[in-house]
């Protein structure tokens, strides 16, 4: 029987999944988000990626034709389609939603936690635990014949689920934990700035937003710098678009409060 999947890398992505669904809950419960605005993130983040895929059958291996594996060419490549897909379908459905009164702005938080959650509570979270979960039990009690074969698959995938536990080994989990944790916060970022953005019907938020799905135009960067240097950066950009968030919603809660004191004045 092969040697078996190391659990520390199984139990990362459960980790992810478990920061991203408490996010959620926490809007959940803060903000009594309904969940057809869950549902509503659902249709713009998954239908996003799938218009990512219809465009990179026909357009990828033309790139790689042309272009090879340029990190610049292939940078604006993916990062043009985050703009496009991810944040500018986040707006339309964010849109259609508030034109039939499911999402107010009070929902902007959950919107964007619902997308981060999407990603990675669900994608790169629990589908991907499950898999390496179901492989390590396939592996350690399955038939041989069927064992050696997901092993000899994973391990020329990836090697690194083989490994032995380590300071290093550790490390890469973490990093690997990080650059989920800047997925979730400039999920959230663009999410609340695009229902910003559709209720006060003012494109200069969607403006702040769409630039954040650049973050995508580093990723075929990641090879040539060390690890812990591209997910640094990752997690720099995920704070400012964070920041960038959170400035505005002051400044929103601000106008509000300034608005009921007139109000009030008045009365």
């Amino acid at each position: 029987m092969p040697f078996n999947i190391n659990l520390i890398y199984i139990i990362s992505p459960l980790i992810v999944t478990l920061i991203s669904l408490g996010v959620l809950l926490y809007f959940r419960k803060k903000k009594r988000l309904p969940l057809i605005v869950l549902a509503y993130a659902f249709v713009a983040y998954f239908g996003a990626i799938a218009l990512k895929e219809i465009v990179q059958i026909p357009t990828y291996a033309y790139i790689l034709a042309h272009y090879g594996t340029s990190p610049a060419v292939l940078g604006l490549y993916f990062g043009i389609q985050t703009v496009v897909f991810e944040i500018g379908l986040a707006y339309l459905v964010a849109c259609f939603a508030v034109s039939r009164k499911s999402l107010r702005l009070e929902h902007a938080e959950g919107y964007g936690a619902s997308l981060a959650f999407w990603e990675n509570g669900i994608l790169l979270g629990a589908l991907t635990f499950f898999s390496l979960l179901s492989s390590y039990l396939i592996i350690a009690t399955g038939p041989a014949a069927t064992a050696q074969v997901v092993f000899n698959s994973l391990y020329a995938a990836e090697p690194m689920l083989f490994s032995g536990i380590s300071a290093s080994s550790l490390f890469v989990v973490f990093l690997g934990i990080l650059e989920r944790v800047s997925s979730i916060l400039l999920h959230f970022a663009w999410g609340y700035l695009v229902v910003v953005a559709a209720i006060l019907h003012k494109k200069k938020y969607l403006l702040m937003a769409l630039p954040m799905g650049l973050v995508d135009f580093f990723v075929p960067y990641a090879s040539a710098v060390p690890l812990w240097a591209f997910e640094a950066l990752i997690f720099a950009i995920a704070v400012m678009g964070l920041a960038v968030a959170l400035a505005v919603r002051r400044s929103i809660t601000k106008k509000k409060v300034v608005k009921g004191s007139r109000k009030k004045n008045k009365g």
